[in-house]
């Protein structure tokens, strides 16, 4: 599973849902994927949509921002966290994936390669 921490004003979260957008044309769902939006859950839908995304999980804080930041520490957005099938934390992408880590998550999203 992939958690990408998002916000809704972020250039570069918008650029890699759009990149994966373009990887799930063919009709792919990312089950693998749970979207933090920072602002709420509620944000985080017409980014998925835009994007035309399914399959996806979307979470977020049900307060402010301010409520997300006290929760955890994140170097920014986009972050990706990348747990194995225990639930452990086994990778941590701060910033925007490029090349071959964008196709190696969107892989892990759409469960062809766990």
């Amino acid at each position: 599973t992939v958690v990408m921490v998002s916000s809704r004003t972020c250039p570069w979260c918008k650029k890699a849902l759009a990149d994966f957008g373009r990887f799930a044309a063919k009709g792919d769902s990312i089950p693998g994927l749970t979207l933090f939006t920072l602002e709420g859950a509620a944000d985080g839908v017409p980014m998925l949509a835009k994007e035309k995304l399914r399959g996806a999980r979307i979470v977020g804080p049900a307060g402010s921002r301010e409520d997300a930041d006290k929760l955890f520490r994140n170097p920014g957005t986009p972050t990706f966290l990348e747990f194995d099938r225990s639930g452990r934390l086994v990778y941590t992408l701060p910033g925007y994936p490029i090349g071959t880590e964008l196709e190696r998550l969107f892989a892990i999203m759409s469960r062809k390669s766990e």
